[in-house]
């Protein structure tokens, strides 16, 4: 099992243009790039929701034909969005599946994202910049180095000031509650449901991007 600290931000975007593109290539000349596929979650917890209280979270994933099976420790007081995590990949994701629910896990939430990534190695560090397309807008993420990170947000084009250091699902659960969603697997199905343009998503979200707290 791999054990780390991940330590990451994000940034909202309108779309992922061609400017954008260029600046992630021109990061270093060495990049693995991964396509764009469709990234499909589940997340467990006990009959109780003690894993959620505690701000803990147990996470199947499904993403380019791998499965991987992760446990995520409390958030951190950071300028970043920081927290413990372990993972492991598994060979089937249904078994896998089952095997949770003996232990008394059940799936409380699916959550779904169209990702595309790119690999970087700077110096000894690796880092990867993620295009995400969630079911309310688009985001891009950037994970590694606490050094790494800011550094590269600049040379995106992004103000520091405006990165985004929560997590999809609470920003869903706060969308959810704020819009009065009726549904609570974040989905592409799910969103085509509602009027994106009606409920103002795209405000909504941008919220996220203003001045996070300091700590």
């Amino acid at each position: 099992m791999k054990e780390k600290e991940e330590v990451e931000v994000k940034f909202y975007v309108s779309n992922f243009d061609d400017k954008l593109r260029k600046r992630v290539e021109n990061i270093k000349p060495e990049m693995q790039h991964i396509g764009s596929k469709l990234e499909k979650n589940i997340l467990f917890d006990d009959q109780e929701g003690s894993l959620k209280r505690k701000g803990k979270i147990l996470r199947l994933r499904r993403w380019r034909g791998e499965n991987t099976l992760t446990f995520k420790g409390p958030k951190m007081k950071s300028k970043f969005k920081r927290r413990p995590e372990s993972e492991v990949k598994v060979d089937n994701f249904q078994e896998t599946k089952r095997i949770l629910n003996k232990l008394g896990f059940r799936k409380y939430m699916r959550y779904e994202k169209r990702r595309e990534k790119f690999k970087f190695r700077l110096d000894e560090n690796k880092l990867e910049v993620c295009f995400d397309k969630m079911p309310y807008g688009n985001f891009v993420e950037i994970e590694g180095n606490e050094n790494d990170i800011p550094r590269v947000a600049g040379k995106l084009g992004f103000n520091w000031e405006n990165r985004i250091v929560e997590d999809y699902i609470k920003i869903f659960e706060n969308l959810r509650k704020e819009r009065n969603l009726n549904f609570s697997d974040l989905t592409f199905k799910n969103f085509t449901k509602v009027n994106p343009k009606k409920l103002k998503f795209q405000e909504f979200i941008r919220g996220y991007s203003q001045s996070p707290k300091e700590f």
